[in-house]
């Protein structure tokens, strides 16, 4: 009696083991599933916009204005104003700066939206009566917290020559010609005026042109006073 009872004991412990076995087989692996929702709650944190990471990755190329100096040259004013696209910086510009010159007007000329190892900027450039002032740019930089103003402000105090008193686009090449012996075959680029950046100037209007050559490394801007025909200066294309 004593041996059958084992025998019968030891059946059903056999059994049981198996049904146990199928158990845990069944039951899904702790680390998988740990794994599973660490996954899922990494990608509800990014989906859901965590500010740490949305802030480094796509607003305003990750850069806090504590990565730029206290005072900036030219700076006409910096807040924690957050700004995001073109037309909230040209409403930052507007409030930063104002200009009581009738026909002195900021337009938007350039930005690094499209190079996010920099700064995030926004240029505007000066005209007067649609006339484009060179050495008159201002830009709004702005940051994950915070933004900046900046430009020669300078620029409200300039009084503007008359475009009217100024030579045609061919007579003042050909006295630069007269005078230098220069008759290459110069392209008309741009009138503009010319800002130094000094206060109560008048600034005047620059003739530019363009020359070509048989070998671009000899193609070079020159600039001409727009009353007088006078050299300015040169610009090669290449600057080595």
């Amino acid at each position: 009696m004593l041996k059958k009872g084992v025998v019968i004991t030891l059946a059903f412990a056999i059994m049981g083991s198996v049904l146990l076995t199928g158990c845990v087989v069944a039951e899904p692996d702790e680390t998988e599933t740990t794994t599973s929702e660490e996954t899922e709650s990494t990608t509800t944190s990014e989906e859901t916009g965590s500010w740490t990471a949305y802030s480094k990755t796509i607003v305003n190329h990750g850069h806090s204005i504590s990565e730029t100096v206290k005072k900036r040259p030219h700076e006409i004013r910096r807040s924690s104003t957050l700004i995001k696209n073109a037309d909230q910086a040209a409403e930052y510009m507007k409030d930063s700066i104002s200009f009581k010159t009738k026909g002195l007007t900021l337009v938007l000329t350039g930005t690094s939206e499209d190079d996010p190892g920099a700064f995030l900027w926004y240029q505007f450039t000066a005209f007067y009566n649609d006339i484009k002032i060179k050495n008159a740019e201002f830009y709004v930089i702005t940051f994950i917290d915070g933004t900046i103003c900046e430009g020669k402000s300078d620029i409200k105090t300039c009084s503007f020559a008359n475009p009217k008193d100024v030579l045609s686009q061919e007579d003042a090449l050909h006295k630069y010609a007269q005078a230098t012996l220069d008759y290459k075959d110069y392209k008309f680029v741009e009138m503009c005026y010319v800002f130094s950046g000094a206060k109560k100037e008048k600034c005047k209007l620059q003739y530019t042109y363009h020359y070509d050559g048989e070998n671009p490394a000899d193609n070079y801007t020159i600039f001409l006073d727009a009353a007088t025909g006078d050299f300015i200066g040169l610009v090669p294309d290449e600057l080595n």
